[in-house]
Protein backbone atom coordinates (compact mmCIF):
# COMPACT_ATOMS: atom_id res chain seq x y z
CA UNK A 1 0.00 0.00 0.00
CA UNK A 2 1.38 3.39 -1.03
CA UNK A 3 0.45 6.58 0.78
CA UNK A 4 1.06 9.99 -0.69
CA UNK A 5 1.48 13.00 1.55
CA UNK A 6 1.27 16.41 0.04
CA UNK A 7 3.28 18.98 1.95
CA UNK A 8 1.99 22.49 2.09
CA UNK A 9 4.79 24.95 1.44
CA UNK A 10 4.23 28.59 2.20
CA UNK A 11 6.59 31.07 0.62
CA UNK A 12 6.82 34.62 1.91
CA UNK A 13 8.22 37.31 -0.34
CA UNK A 14 9.69 40.31 1.44
CA UNK A 15 10.50 43.46 -0.47
CA UNK A 16 13.57 45.16 1.03
CA UNK A 17 15.18 48.53 0.35
CA UNK A 18 17.97 50.38 2.10
CA UNK A 19 19.05 53.83 3.15
CA UNK A 20 21.60 55.01 0.62
CA UNK A 21 23.51 58.29 0.32
CA UNK A 22 24.34 57.57 -3.32
CA UNK A 23 26.63 55.40 -5.44
CA UNK A 24 29.89 56.46 -7.11
CA UNK A 25 29.93 56.03 -10.88
CA UNK A 26 31.61 52.94 -12.40
CA UNK A 27 34.00 55.36 -14.11
CA UNK A 28 35.27 56.66 -10.77
CA UNK A 29 35.83 53.12 -9.50
CA UNK A 30 37.63 52.03 -12.68
CA UNK A 31 39.89 55.09 -12.61
CA UNK A 32 40.71 54.54 -8.95
CA UNK A 33 41.68 50.90 -9.45
CA UNK A 34 43.73 51.57 -12.58
CA UNK A 35 45.51 54.50 -10.92
CA UNK A 36 46.61 52.83 -7.70
CA UNK A 37 46.52 49.05 -8.21
CA UNK A 38 47.02 46.21 -10.68
CA UNK A 39 43.70 44.43 -11.11
CA UNK A 40 45.33 41.08 -11.78
CA UNK A 41 46.86 41.17 -8.28
CA UNK A 42 43.58 41.83 -6.45
CA UNK A 43 41.85 38.95 -4.70
CA UNK A 44 39.22 40.75 -2.62
CA UNK A 45 38.20 44.23 -1.50
CA UNK A 46 36.25 45.16 1.62
CA UNK A 47 35.13 48.78 1.69
CA UNK A 48 34.27 48.72 5.40
CA UNK A 49 36.51 46.21 7.13
CA UNK A 50 35.87 46.14 10.88
CA UNK A 51 39.17 44.65 12.09
CA UNK A 52 39.84 47.91 13.95
CA UNK A 53 36.18 48.31 14.91
CA UNK A 54 33.21 49.93 13.22
CA UNK A 55 34.06 53.47 14.32
CA UNK A 56 37.45 53.16 12.58
CA UNK A 57 36.43 51.01 9.63
CA UNK A 58 39.04 50.45 6.94
CA UNK A 59 39.32 50.03 3.18
CA UNK A 60 40.92 46.59 2.94
CA UNK A 61 42.44 45.21 -0.26
CA UNK A 62 43.71 41.63 -0.25
CA UNK A 63 46.13 40.47 -2.94
CA UNK A 64 46.58 37.07 -4.53
CA UNK A 65 50.06 36.73 -3.00
CA UNK A 66 48.65 36.84 0.52
CA UNK A 67 49.56 40.45 1.34
CA UNK A 68 46.98 43.14 2.06
CA UNK A 69 46.61 46.90 2.16
CA UNK A 70 44.49 48.48 4.88
CA UNK A 71 43.64 52.19 4.82
CA UNK A 72 41.43 53.91 7.44
CA UNK A 73 38.10 54.51 5.74
CA UNK A 74 38.07 58.27 6.18
CA UNK A 75 41.65 58.53 4.90
CA UNK A 76 40.98 56.54 1.73
CA UNK A 77 40.74 58.94 -1.21
CA UNK A 78 38.10 56.91 -3.07
CA UNK A 79 35.85 56.78 0.00
CA UNK A 80 36.36 60.49 0.71
CA UNK A 81 35.32 61.44 -2.83
CA UNK A 82 32.15 59.47 -2.23
CA UNK A 83 31.50 60.98 1.21
CA UNK A 84 31.98 64.47 -0.22
CA UNK A 85 29.58 63.69 -3.06
CA UNK A 86 32.11 64.33 -5.84
CA UNK A 87 31.96 60.85 -7.39
CA UNK A 88 28.24 60.21 -6.87
CA UNK A 89 26.16 59.45 -9.99
CA UNK A 90 23.83 62.18 -11.25
CA UNK A 91 20.74 59.99 -10.80
CA UNK A 92 21.41 59.83 -7.05
CA UNK A 93 20.80 63.57 -6.69
CA UNK A 94 17.15 63.00 -7.61
CA UNK A 95 16.40 59.50 -6.37
CA UNK A 96 12.79 58.42 -7.02
CA UNK A 97 12.85 56.11 -3.97
CA UNK A 98 13.45 58.87 -1.42
CA UNK A 99 10.22 59.13 0.52
CA UNK A 100 8.78 58.28 3.92
CA UNK A 101 6.05 56.33 2.10
CA UNK A 102 7.94 53.16 1.27
CA UNK A 103 6.73 50.41 -1.05
CA UNK A 104 9.10 47.93 0.62
CA UNK A 105 8.18 45.77 3.60
CA UNK A 106 11.51 46.48 5.27
CA UNK A 107 14.18 49.18 5.10
CA UNK A 108 17.65 48.24 6.33
CA UNK A 109 20.61 50.49 7.13
CA UNK A 110 23.60 51.10 9.32
CA UNK A 111 22.35 52.39 12.66
CA UNK A 112 23.98 55.80 12.53
CA UNK A 113 23.68 57.81 15.73
CA UNK A 114 23.02 54.69 17.82
CA UNK A 115 25.51 55.86 20.44
CA UNK A 116 23.10 58.70 21.24
CA UNK A 117 19.98 56.65 21.97
CA UNK A 118 20.92 52.97 22.44
CA UNK A 119 24.52 53.31 23.56
CA UNK A 120 24.35 50.04 25.51
CA UNK A 121 24.25 48.15 22.19
CA UNK A 122 27.08 50.10 20.58
CA UNK A 123 29.89 47.52 20.83
CA UNK A 124 31.95 49.03 17.97
CA UNK A 125 31.26 45.95 15.84
CA UNK A 126 28.52 47.54 13.79
CA UNK A 127 24.81 47.78 14.46
CA UNK A 128 22.07 47.27 11.89
CA UNK A 129 18.77 49.10 11.75
CA UNK A 130 15.54 47.56 10.45
CA UNK A 131 12.46 49.68 9.76
CA UNK A 132 9.18 47.81 9.31
CA UNK A 133 6.51 49.03 6.90
CA UNK A 134 4.06 46.09 6.89
CA UNK A 135 2.42 43.58 9.21
CA UNK A 136 4.39 40.63 7.84
CA UNK A 137 7.67 42.47 8.43
CA UNK A 138 6.63 42.91 12.08
CA UNK A 139 6.12 39.17 12.27
CA UNK A 140 9.57 38.60 10.80
CA UNK A 141 11.15 40.78 13.48
CA UNK A 142 9.41 38.63 16.08
CA UNK A 143 11.28 35.63 14.64
CA UNK A 144 14.58 37.50 14.60
CA UNK A 145 14.25 38.22 18.31
CA UNK A 146 14.89 34.55 18.93
CA UNK A 147 18.13 34.71 16.95
CA UNK A 148 19.79 37.79 18.41
CA UNK A 149 19.35 41.08 20.20
CA UNK A 150 16.51 43.23 18.89
CA UNK A 151 15.76 46.58 20.48
CA UNK A 152 12.99 48.98 19.52
CA UNK A 153 13.59 52.73 19.33
CA UNK A 154 11.73 55.86 18.32
CA UNK A 155 11.14 56.44 14.62
CA UNK A 156 12.25 60.06 15.09
CA UNK A 157 15.83 58.82 15.56
CA UNK A 158 15.77 57.41 12.04
CA UNK A 159 15.05 60.83 10.55
CA UNK A 160 17.45 62.63 12.90
CA UNK A 161 20.56 60.58 12.15
CA UNK A 162 19.78 59.24 8.65
CA UNK A 163 18.93 62.21 6.46
CA UNK A 164 19.22 60.06 3.33
CA UNK A 165 16.19 58.06 4.43
CA UNK A 166 13.89 60.43 2.56
CA UNK A 167 16.25 63.02 1.07
CA UNK A 168 18.53 62.67 -1.94
CA UNK A 169 22.16 63.68 -1.68
CA UNK A 170 22.62 67.29 -2.73
CA UNK A 171 24.82 68.22 -5.69
CA UNK A 172 28.32 69.30 -4.63
CA UNK A 173 30.11 72.30 -6.16
CA UNK A 174 33.36 70.42 -6.71
CA UNK A 175 31.77 67.55 -8.62
CA UNK A 176 32.32 68.98 -12.12
CA UNK A 177 35.96 69.75 -11.34
CA UNK A 178 36.44 66.25 -9.95
CA UNK A 179 35.18 64.58 -13.14
CA UNK A 180 37.22 66.86 -15.40
CA UNK A 181 40.34 65.91 -13.46
CA UNK A 182 39.28 62.26 -13.44
CA UNK A 183 39.53 62.09 -17.24
CA UNK A 184 42.89 63.82 -17.62
CA UNK A 185 44.71 63.37 -14.30
CA UNK A 186 43.01 60.90 -11.91
CA UNK A 187 45.90 61.01 -9.44
CA UNK A 188 45.12 64.68 -8.86
CA UNK A 189 41.37 64.06 -8.75
CA UNK A 190 41.68 61.54 -5.92
CA UNK A 191 44.84 62.83 -4.29
CA UNK A 192 43.66 66.41 -3.85
CA UNK A 193 39.88 66.26 -3.77
CA UNK A 194 39.89 62.99 -1.82
CA UNK A 195 41.90 64.28 1.13
CA UNK A 196 40.42 63.80 4.58
CA UNK A 197 39.47 67.34 5.74
CA UNK A 198 40.17 66.27 9.30
CA UNK A 199 43.83 65.85 8.37
CA UNK A 200 44.32 69.32 6.93
CA UNK A 201 47.33 71.36 8.04
CA UNK A 202 45.15 74.07 9.60
CA UNK A 203 43.20 71.54 11.65
CA UNK A 204 46.41 69.95 12.89
CA UNK A 205 47.78 73.34 13.96
CA UNK A 206 44.54 74.26 15.75
CA UNK A 207 44.52 70.87 17.48
CA UNK A 208 48.06 71.39 18.78
CA UNK A 209 47.17 74.89 19.99
CA UNK A 210 44.11 73.58 21.87
CA UNK A 211 46.24 70.86 23.45
CA UNK A 212 48.88 73.40 24.49
CA UNK A 213 46.40 75.70 26.22
CA UNK A 214 44.50 72.79 27.72
CA UNK A 215 41.20 73.43 25.95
Amino acid sequence: MTCLFRKKIIIFLYCVDLICMGIPSPLAWDKYLDTYYKRSEIKKINFKDKSLGWHKFSFLLEKNNGTSISIPGFDNTYMQCMFKGFSIRKSCFDCCFKSESKIADITIADCWGCENYISELDDNKGLSMVICHSNKSDELIGILKEMGIVERFEYSNVLKYNSNYNNSTTTKKGRNIFYKLLYIYPVLAFGVMGKNPQNSFLRKVCSKIRSAIGD
